[in-house]
Order: structure tokens, then C-alpha cells, then sequence
């Protein structure tokens, strides 16, 4: 038996091997996933039969060659196993609101945008997805296209339109609900913001007019405590240890919470933040 076979050989089994141990690591689920590994093992079995047989009378170019085809068979039955493990195709059918008079219950737009998800603590990138705000659902499309909504408690955060939205939920110390928030500000002092719309009928010469209204809770978490904020003076409530120089900053600055109180709040709190450092 030459030298090469046993390079070769040695070789293609721990290459066959690592897909392998990884389905066997990997929670399954799905009955998919058992064939998927069956068939794995199956192909490796007639695979090394085959090999045994004829490596012995081939030459080294010729076990390259082998070797070469053998990787492209590994890779390809690797990714169909990590394809059919991926859960962000898992989850229930969801139907897309038909717009009547331009109202939508979704963020921003009434279209998919293109974003990132971490869903069961995998980052999943450019993700079509649409934020139902009335339900706080994360909704994306399965391979065929079809809408479904994940699992909101696997959803620990995503990206959509340039805003970041992570899973909060209520403890002891925080009596908040569970579910999606807008991060604003991320620093030692942190801005959150609270956004939903709510499903309305109205009556108009005995047509009934489908609408949403948005609403919208900013929260300042300072030393792990989340606190309701919505004017000037609940802010610097907040920030008692250098309230007077958040005063003087505000009236210097000419911050006027009426105008755009989300962008007063990051302000004032990114500010407080430096002084602490």
C-alpha cells in the first residue's frame, strides 16, 4: 500500500468527518435534519469502500484528483445541512396588511427593508424584514417567499432603517413590557424608546375609515434603572448629581424638548455621560 493512499485517505476521512460531528452537535429538530445525517453517513461508508479499492492502483496525480472531487462533494452536502439547520426560516405564516387609505401598522414603511438580525444568537445579515408595530412582530420571508413571523422571544435584536431594536423585559427592579425598544443612545447611561400604533375605525358618511395612531415612550436606564421620560424637568430629575449643570447646558444649547424630544433627550444624556468620564 503506497504512501500516498494513506495521505489521501487520511485526509478525506477527517474532511468527511467535520460536517458529521457537526450535525451530530447540533439539536435536530426537524425529521430533515436526521435524513440529512443519515444520508451523510451513508455516502462516507461507499465512499471509503470505493476509495480503499481503487486508490491502491493509482497514482498520486490521480489521488489528488480524487481528493479534489471528494472536498467538492463534502462542501456541497455541508451547506445543504447548515441551509436546512438555519432557523431563521422557521416560524408562523403571517398575513401583510393591505393598505386602504395609505395606513399601515408597520415602522417607517409599508415595504420590506433590507436589514440584520440575531435570532437563537445567530447574526443573520440583509434580511428582508417589516416591523409590525401594532403586534410587535418581526416579520421576514421564508425561502419561498412567503412572509412568516420569528419567535419574538429568540429575537434578541435586529436592524432596520437605520434603527437598532433590542428585546427588554420586565424584572424585578423594572416593571416595563416585554418586547422591542428602540435604542436610542447606547452609553453608560442608556436612551430607549418605546414605539407602537394602535388599530382605529372612524365612521364618515357611513364609510368606515381604517387608520393607526402612533405612539411613542422615551426611558433613560441610568445605574440599571429604567425611568419614564418625557419632558425637560423628568430628565434632569434623573441626572440630580450635575442637575445644575445640565440646566446650564440646556438653556446654552437652546434645547427645546417641544421641538424634538427625542433628540433633546440623547443630547442631554450624551452630554452627562461625558462629564462622567
Amino acid at each position: 500500500m503506497s504512501e500516498p493512499f494513506f495521505v489521501v485517505s487520511f485526509i478525506f476521512l477527517t474532511d468527511w468527518l467535520a460536517p458529521v460531528l457537526y450535525l451530530s452537535l447540533v439539536p435536530r429538530d426537524l425529521q430533515m435534519m436526521r435524513r440529512i445525517r443519515f444520508v451523510a453517513i451513508v455516502i462516507i461508508l461507499i465512499q471509503w469502500c470505493g476509495m480503499s479499492s481503487t486508490c491502491l492502483s493509482q497514482d498520486t496525480h490521480t489521488d489528488t484528483s480524487f481528493l479534489a472531487l471528494s472536498k467538492k462533494k463534502q462542501i456541497s452536502l455541508y451547506t445543504t445541512a447548515i441551509e436546512y439547520q438555519s432557523r431563521l426560516y422557521n416560524g408562523s405564516d403571517y398575513i401583510v396588511y393591505q393598505s386602504h387609505y395609505e395606513e399601515h401598522p408597520y415602522f417607517k414603511i409599508d415595504d420590506w427593508a433590507t436589514g440584520s438580525i440575531v435570532y437563537w444568537n445567530e447574526l443573520y445579515e440583509n434580511v428582508p424584514i417589516l416591523y409590525d408595530l401594532s403586534t410587535d412582530q418581526v416579520i421576514t420571508e421564508n425561502r419561498g417567499g412567503h412572509p412568516i413571523k420569528l419567535v419574538a422571544e429568540k429575537v434578541q435584536s435586529f436592524t432596520v432603517s437605520e434603527h437598532t431594536f433590542v428585546r427588554l423585559t420586565r424584572d424585578g427592579n423594572n416593571k416595563i413590557n416585554d418586547g422591542f425598544y428602540d435604542r436610542l443612545y447606547d452609553g453608560n447611561v442608556k436612551v430607549y424608546a418605546r414605539l407602537m400604533k394602535l388599530y382605529r375605525e372612524t365612521l364618515n358618511n357611513k364609510e368606515v375609515i381604517p387608520s393607526y395612531t402612533e405612539g411613542i415612550r422615551y426611558y433613560v436606564v441610568k445605574d440599571g434603572i429604567f425611568h419614564t421620560v418625557k419632558t425637560k424637568k423628568s430628565v434632569l430629575q434623573i441626572l440630580v448629581d450635575r442637575k445644575q449643570e445640565m440646566k446650564t447646558f440646556v438653556r446654552k444649547n437652546r434645547i427645546r424638548f417641544k421641538n424634538n424630544r427625542e433628540v433633546a433627550i440623547v443630547r442631554v444624556i450624551e452630554y452627562y455621560d461625558s462629564l462622567k468620564q
